[in-house]
């Protein structure tokens, strides 16, 4: 995987530009306060997990699932993963909705993930957002058997380009302001073998 220091840029790959952190981190710290804002303005059922669906469940705008809420509220400190990715021309929407709902199925087994938001983009691709309650939590998603299953049969055939946003809420889903970045994987499926790297910000070294 290449390494890329913090406001490098590589001009063949337009996607890993710095200029578009900041609309990528604007984006991830608006879902951060749409969680906040639907665990705090309405009294909720007491099944779990929380759902909400806008417009509505077939053809949503928005999607929160949110398995722990009190946990989520409750925790000072969170990490977070957000994907970013730009869908190919030619993507298999039906193959993408058969993965999602693996992954959504395996929430439950996952008692460290607190929430997994999804919002669709101006641009006409979707965004992702997942909170943990620590980083070992987040390590056993990432090597569960729906998601890696995911990394290896969808993403390549599904996506041109993607963004991993990893970072931490130090001040938990009340404060998106504080959202803190600690490194962006990169992943390019355009090139034959893929191309993969990794962008380190600030002190994170």
């Amino acid at each position: 995987m290449e390494r890329i220091g913090p406001d490098q840029i590589i001009p063949e790959r337009p996607f890993t530009h710095p200029a578009r952190i900041r609309y990528h981190v604007t984006t991830l710290r608006f879902m951060v306060d749409q969680l906040h804002l639907f665990l705090e303005q309405r009294p909720h059922p007491s099944q779990r997990p929380l759902k909400l669906y806008r417009p509505n469940p077939t053809h949503y705008q928005v999607r929160l699932i949110v398995p722990q809420p009190e946990r989520l509220t409750q925790t000072a400190e969170l990490i977070f993963v957000g994907f970013l990715g730009h869908r190919r021309a030619e993507a298999n929407l039906a193959l993408a909705e058969e993965f999602d709902a693996l992954l959504v199925a395996e929430i439950p087994d996952h008692p460290g993930l607190l929430s997994y938001s999804t919002m669709a983009l101006i641009c006409g691709n979707f965004s992702n957002l997942v909170i943990f309650a620590d980083e070992a939590s987040k390590g056993q998603w990432s090597h569960s058997q729906a998601h890696a299953q995911a990394v290896q049969k969808l993403a390549p055939h599904f996506y041109d380009t993607v963004c991993l946003y990893n970072g931490v809420l130090p001040q938990g889903i009340a404060a998106s302001h504080a959202l803190h970045l600690s490194r962006i994987k990169y992943y390019d499926y355009q090139l034959t073998p893929w191309w993969q790297g990794v962008r380190v910000m600030g002190n994170e070294e």
